[in-house]
């Protein structure tokens, strides 16, 4: 006790440090669901790729977590022929969701590489896909890139497409089509995910530990910021919704959709802003905030 009979209690120090100890456990769960998560979209692509009615199992060969080294040996053993003038060796890392090795000894074509259909030259070239929708194409000592996308903050990716061409002019020689999420069997389920299973979890941790926790619906405007809004937060998800009332929506009822949707998760952010101090400080509620907040951030980068 103190001359004033208090009793000292030295917590400001053991709550720095659990604050600290929070933070790199969420810093190193959103590396763990980047890193699943990459793993997940070079599967999708997989089976996009494996579903359509032209694939040849001679054609493509698929890694999953591979080396380039790696890529090189399996193509070695599977050589292009007479019959399939074109070998393809697709696996990913921890940067890219997809990296084609392709020796294509035919005519200049589109090839089916999941996501897009890439206008390849003859000889040796290599496609990385990177999750902020960026593609890389290297090809001798030439690097083209180009961002896809349809990001609000489109202006960073493409700047990002500049850093990875080292310099040249990103999209320069690069010709693709586009394969539209919706229409895909496989690849819309990223975008499915992404907006149903956060939402299960944020409103069921919400009815645990009571409103302050909608700060975690801060998610949904990182989505609509790194991603094509349009789709991660309608046409995707509710695929099924639109299938059954037969048809695709209007562009006008998309976009209002959309911004409707936005608007419903801000304002449940703001109540989650205002009711934050009701939860308790020390427990599980907060950091998990905090990975739902930087979720965004991961998924795209």
């Amino acid at each position: 006790m103190t001359s004033e009979g208090t009793v000292y209690q030295p917590g400001i120090p053991a709550v720095k440090g659990h604050r600290w100890r929070s933070f790199f456990l969420v810093i190193g769960a959103l590396l763990v669901v980047r890193t699943v998560n990459v793993g997940f979209l070079w599967y999708l692509q997989s089976r996009e790729i494996k579903s359509q009615s032209f694939f040849v199992s001679d054609t493509y060969q698929f890694l999953g977590p591979s080396t380039g080294a790696a890529a090189r040996e399996k193509l070695a053993l599977h050589p292009p022929s007479p019959r399939h003038p074109t070998a393809v060796v697709s696996y990913f890392n921890l940067v890219h969701s997809a990296i084609f090795l392709i020796d294509h000894r035919g005519e200049r074509t589109f090839l089916e590489l999941g996501r897009l259909a890439v206008y390849i030259q003859p000889g040796l070239s290599w496609v990385y896909i990177h999750p902020e929708d960026i593609v890389e194409v290297h090809r001798q000592a030439a690097v083209q890139t180009k961002y896809f996308g349809q990001a609000p903050l489109a202006m960073v990716f493409e700047g990002l497409a500049r850093l990875f061409a080292n310099g040249d002019t990103p999209g320069t020689g690069i010709s693709y089509v586009e394969k539209p999420l919706e229409d895909s069997r496989f690849l819309r389920w990223s975008y499915f995910c992404y907006f149903f299973l956060p939402l299960i979890f944020i409103v069921w941790f919400s009815s645990m530990v009571g409103p302050g926790f909608h700060v975690s619906f801060f998610f949904y405007v990182g989505l609509f910021f790194l991603f094509d809004f349009k789709r991660v937060l309608v046409t995707v998800p509710f695929f099924w919704l639109f299938d059954f009332f037969g048809g695709a929506p209007s562009p006008a009822v998309v976009l209002v959709f959309s911004m409707s949707l936005l608007l419903i998760f801000f304002t449940l952010f703001v109540r989650g802003l205002l009711r934050w101090k009701s939860m308790e400080p020390d427990t599980w509620a907060r950091p998990m905030v905090l990975f739902f907040i930087l979720l965004p951030l991961f998924l795209r980068l």
